[in-house]
């Protein structure tokens, strides 16, 4: 765990400002100093889950990540996505985007995990759509189950 000073202060007898970074064993209640918004609580946990993670290509450790995986919490349950790299700018810039901008983008999308990403974050019904669109368009083998369709109907 790391502590960041997100105001002017000092613990133990010693001034932090702004970012600085602060012993831990110099703050006796870190979690209340957090609540006060005087600092922050980083933790030092891996940033993806390992049970996501198992048989995944990161790239090599310098920086270079291929594959990011995200989970995605459903009310169904969680949903592990892996994304490459373009397939997560294509979400931001979709989401970024109006109109017939967002629908061109979409358009151009080939990586699956991506298109379910956005058809869960972005509401706007003619992306979710276009998204359902071209995932079928990359996978006309696969059509909705009866299940799917109906949940579809009620909505």
């Amino acid at each position: 765990m790391k502590l960041f000073a997100k105001k002017p202060c000092s613990f133990g007898g010693k001034r932090f400002a702004i970012g600085d970074e602060i012993p831990a064993d110099l703050v006796v209640n870190p979690a209340a100093m957090a609540k006060m918004d005087i600092l922050s609580i980083v933790n030092d946990a891996p940033a993806v889950a390992p049970a996501f993670t198992a048989g995944v290509d990161l790239g090599d450790p310098a920086g270079d990540c291929s594959v990011i995986a995200v989970v995605l919490h459903t009310e169904k349950g969680d949903f592990p996505l892996e994304l490459t790299e373009e397939g997560l700018q294509n979400v931001v810039d979709v989401l970024t985007s109006k109109g017939d901008d967002s629908k061109a983008i979409v358009a151009q999308m080939t990586d699956e995990h991506a298109l379910i990403l956005l058809d869960a974050t972005d509401s706007r019904k003619n992306i979710k759509e276009a998204a359902k669109a071209r995932a079928m368009a990359l996978n006309p083998e696969e059509t909705p189950s009866e299940e799917e369709a109906t949940e579809e109907g009620e909505q």
